[in-house]
Formats: structure tokens, C-alpha cells, sequence
């Protein structure tokens, strides 16, 4: 969220606000103000969201002659900056498979696969509670390693 003041006849955008406080100087992260008594939040700051997803690839095998579901080790989003509470959203961004936690922090893909090798990109965005969001890919490594007889 951005505050927005007239300074001087010009309408200027804050995005950051800070203090000094004893000599020290502090950054604010939420302006409220008394509105017709009662108080109400006009402005939240946060530093900028970044997101990381590590392990950034993940691979997971199984062994079958038919499709079989292979299913990934697990990847965690971890979020820096930002104002929490945090919601998750992985998606597919290209190739096979799905999350299979989509709204959390930590998921692992799976794909149903015949014998053979497939990938697939997946896309995790976390939008904090200012609205901030940010994104990072993880490859999924899908492998059905064959053998035996067909179901």
C-alpha cells in the first residue's frame, strides 16, 4: 500500500516512512488515523517481497512397465521482506504434473508417466498482506524407470 500527500501543491506517493526516535532512526509500518472516532489504518509499508523455492529442482522416480504416478521430493518457498501473513500459490508453468499442495509453502509435484523421462516448470507466487507479490520456478524431474510386464 503507497500513502499518498500534498507537499507544497504537489500530490507526492510514499512508499517508505521513517522516524527518529530518541537519535535513532526508525522505520514505520502502518499510519492510522482517528476518523470520526475511530481508528483506522491509511497506510502499511513493507520492505520488498522476494520469494526463494529450495531445492529449486526436484526429481522423483518410480519403476513400472504401464503409467505409473512418480511423484517429486519436496520444495520449500521461503519468503524475505514483506508484511505477513503470506498466502502461497504454486502453478504450472509448463510441461506434465500437478502440485500437490497448491496453497502451501511446501509441496512436491506429481505426474502420471509411462517409462521414460518428463519435466515440468512450476511457478510459485507468494502475495503478502500489503498486496506485495513474488515469484520463483522449480523444475519437477519426473522418471518412470520401466520394467516388468504391462498391467
Amino acid at each position: 500500500m503507497t500513502l499518498r500527500v500534498m507537499e507544497g501543491g504537489n500530490l507526492r506517493t510514499i512508499t517508505s516512512l521513517t522516524v527518529k526516535q530518541a537519535g535513532v532512526l526508525r522505520s514505520i509500518r502502518t499510519v492510522k488515523v482517528m476518523d470520526g472516532g475511530v481508528l483506522r489504518t491509511v497506510a502499511t509499508f513493507a520492505d520488498p517481497l522476494t520469494v526463494e523455492a529450495s531445492p529449486a529442482s526436484v526429481s522423483g522416480t518410480q519403476a513400472s512397465a504401464s503409467a505409473i504416478l512418480v511423484n517429486t521430493d519436496l520444495t520449500t518457498a521461503t519468503p524475505s521482506g514483506g508484511l505477513a501473513p503470506f498466502s502461497y500459490s504454486w502453478a504450472k508453468v509448463s510441461g506434465v504434473g500437478v502440485a500437490n499442495s497448491p496453497a502451501m509453502a511446501s509441496t512436491n509435484f506429481g505426474a502420471t508417466i509411462s517409462p521414460g523421462t518428463q519435466t515440468g516448470i512450476f511457478r510459485i507466487t507468494v502475495t503478502d498482506s500489503t498486496g506485495q507479490t513474488a515469484t520463483d520456478d522449480v523444475i519437477a524431474t519426473f522418471t518412470n524407470a520401466g520394467g516388468g510386464t504391462p498391467d
